[in-house]
């Protein structure tokens, strides 16, 4: 056995290291047997101890008093019986659930609470959202929605939305406006407007207006004034009236001398000796002798004899007239009208006009019958008919020719023809139609949705929408869209974008980029040949270089006649070489034949017939002898575990069996606690204890 060592000489231990398992060593004196004093106690245990006597994180409870010199910080919520202080207290917020009495003073940024019984209440500004009473507030202002009190003495000014009260007795009273709901009073009341339902006083001056449903009084002396209404038992009017609007008088009006009207007088009956009017409308005008300048009858002027020089009727009605001179109206009508000449600006006839020669400058008739016409200017109508037309120029909107249309020159805007045929023909603007047919069309443009040319079709430009052609040919064709067909053939193509399902490029296909989803080269010498995916069938030898923005996946085997370089990541099922050197090899499983070296080689699994190195850091170690001159385990497990020299910070196990005798040299040397199973320690043979 090894020399016992002092316990200065003890390795130390961190205090955040100690596990509650570990143990302490005390002598019990009050023990009766001297050999059992020696004791042992864990953490747990010694923690339970010192809780008699110190708080413990959280939990404790202090039977007595506790006083602290310092300063006190509490983090979360203290419930607390009864607190003194005799010094300053600074709390970021109290909460009282009782009463709090103080003797001195309380301040802060915000004091609530549901009541505050205070002999003086001093602050720069308050908000009672309840109520505010005393026998004395005072203040600079105060803000409330209502004041209650017995009496109020206001030295300055009183003012509100809404101040009630049974008295106020003020001096002078201003306020935008005012609802008394009782009564007012005073000496003088100004003001720019009052709404009273009833005003009563011996006398009032209204500088500007006195307005009201209904204004009452013995005597109104009025210098003038502007009425809406005026209702009066009785009105005589001494002077003037002038009235701006108008008067309607209920009962009867007696004027004593002349009445002069500038507008209108109407009545239902307006009577009188002598009516001298310059001009009326009347609804019904009677009398024995009516005679003026002029008369406006609305509905209807009647007599037995009227005479005029002129009379101007919109319909005049009778048994027979007759009309000297002459007879003119916008319509005259009647069943028979015997006249030597009809002369008018126009006339309708509803059943028919005859006569041996009827002329005028226009006749308007749905149909016009007769064996012959001469139209010495002009000849129209919605539809002229006849059997023959010689017109030496025939103009209309349009005109239906059943049969034919033939002339030197037939020119219109449009012309509607199932088939027109003729020599030659000359179309200034445009010729089109369903089918256009002739040997030869020369037109410097040719516009339509389809057309079809049997034999050919050449010209300086051809344009369309779609050409669908057998076969064509040309010098040079700009195809602004597309140009597709079953075989496109030419020595030269510039093509931006060449799309097609398949194509056959004989000699040479180029271009900046050329893409598509399968390319079926036999040979190919490319500059450079980028693909998103790609994808080798067969063999491929490529002499250059090979870059690889993403990864590759061959499902065959490479044959690299050089290094195979790769700043990203190699894999593969089975990866085999020569020699690989990788800063990082990952996988399930690596073989080396030969060697497999590194910096640090790590796994989970490593078989290896030999292993050679410096350090060596393993999870798990595993053989059927595993030798070296120095081995760093943090626990080394097995069924037996052999060598020579062992240094182990703890030895767990059931039999520790040291094959080499005891000599000059400890077989074992502990520096820690040495211990058994629940049997205790047992030695078997002499344990000897050196000083």
């Amino acid at each position: 056995m090894a020399n016992n060592r002092r316990i200065s000489e003890f390795p130390a231990i961190n205090g955040l290291a100690i596990d509650e398992q570990d143990l302490l060593t005390l002598v019990h004196v009050f023990e009766v047997d001297p050999t059992l004093r020696n004791k042992k106690i864990t953490f747990t245990q010694f923690r339970s101890y010192l809780d008699q006597y110190y708080a413990n994180i959280t939990g404790e409870v202090f039977p007595g008093n506790v006083t602290i010199t310092g300063d006190l910080t509490v983090s979360g919520a203290t419930s607390l019986n009864t607190i003194t202080s005799s010094g300053l207290a600074t709390f970021s917020g109290v909460v009282v659930q009782n009463n709090l009495t103080t003797t001195g003073t309380i301040s802060g940024a915000t004091v609530t609470g549901n009541a505050g019984q205070f002999t003086n209440l001093t602050a720069v500004s308050g908000v009672f959202t309840s109520q505010v009473s005393g026998a004395t507030i005072t203040g600079n202002t105060a803000r409330v929605s209502v004041i209650t009190g017995v009496s109020g003495v206001f030295t300055t000014a009183l003012s509100g939305a809404t101040v009630t009260g049974d008295t106020a007795q003020f001096t002078n009273l201003t306020g935008i406006s005012g609802t008394f709901t009782s009564h007012i009073s005073g000496a003088v009341i100004t003001g720019d407007a009052a709404q009273f339902s009833n005003v009563t006083g011996i006398s009032g001056v209204f500088t500007t207006q006195l307005s009201g449903a209904t204004v009452t009084g013995t005597n109104a002396n009025f210098t003038t004034g502007t009425f809406q209404t005026i209702v009066a038992g009785s009105h005589t009017t001494t002077g003037n009236l002038t009235v701006s609007g108008n008067l309607s008088v209920q009962g009867s009006g007696f004027f004593s001398s002349g009445v002069q009207v500038t507008g209108t007088l109407s009545g239902t009956t307006v009577t009188g000796a002598s009516a001298q009017f310059t001009s009326g409308t009347f609804s019904n005008l009677s009398g024995t002798l009516i005679s003026g300048v002029s008369g406006v009858f609305t509905t209807q002027l009647s007599g037995a004899t009227v005479t005029g020089d002129t009379i101007r009727a919109a319909t005049l009605t009778g048994v027979s007239g007759v009309f000297t001179t002459s007879l003119s109206g916008a319509t005259v009508t009647g069943d028979t009208v015997s006249v030597s000449n009809l002369t008018g600006v126009s006339g309708v006839f509803t059943s028919q006009l005859s006569g041996a020669t009827v002329t005028g400058d226009t006749i308007r008739v749905s149909t016009l019958t007769g064996i012959s016409g001469i139209f010495t200017t002009q000849v129209s109508g919605a539809t002229v008919t006849g059997d023959a037309g010689r017109f030496s120029s025939l103009t209309g909107v349009s005109g239906v020719f059943t049969s034919q249309i033939s002339g030197a020159t037939v020119t219109g805007d449009t012309f509607r023809a199932t088939a027109i045929t003729g020599v030659s023909g000359v179309f200034t603007g445009q010729v089109s139609g369903t089918t256009l047919t002739g040997d030869t069309i020369q037109g410097t443009l040719i516009t339509g949705i389809s057309g079809v040319f049997t034999t050919q079709v050449s010209g300086a430009t051809v344009t369309g929408n779609a050409v669908l052609a057998s076969n064509i040919t040309g010098v040079s064709g700009v195809f602004t869209s597309q140009v597709s067909g079953t075989v496109v053939t030419g020595n030269t193509g510039l093509f931006t974008n060449l799309t097609g399902v398949s194509g056959t490029f004989t000699s040479t296909v180029s271009g900046a980029e050329v893409t598509g989803g399968i390319a079926r080269f036999t040979s190919g010498l490319f500059t450079n040949l980028t693909a998103i995916n790609q994808t080798f069938a067969g063999d491929q030898t490529i002499s250059g270089n090979f870059t690889v923005l993403s990864g590759v996946f061959i499902s065959g085997q490479v044959f690299t006649n050089n290094n195979i370089s790769a700043t990203g990541t190699i894999s593969g099922q089975t990866i085999t070489g020569t020699a690989v050197q990788a800063t990082n090899i990952t996988g399930v499983n690596i073989v080396g034949t030969t060697t497999v070296s590194g910096a640090t080689v790590t796994g989970n699994v490593g078989q290896f017939t030999t292993v050679t190195g410096g350090t060596a850091g393993f999870t798990t170690v595993t053989g059927t002898t595993v030798t070296g001159t120095t081995a760093n385990f943090a626990t080394i497990s097995g069924t037996t575990v052999t060598g020579n020299t062992a240094q182990f910070t703890n030895i767990t196990g059931s039999t520790l069996a040291i094959t080499t005798p005891s000599g000059a040299t400890a077989a074992i040397v502990c520096s820690g606690v040495v211990s058994g199973g629940t049997a205790g320690f047992i030695i078997q043979g002499p344990l000897v204890i050196l000083p």
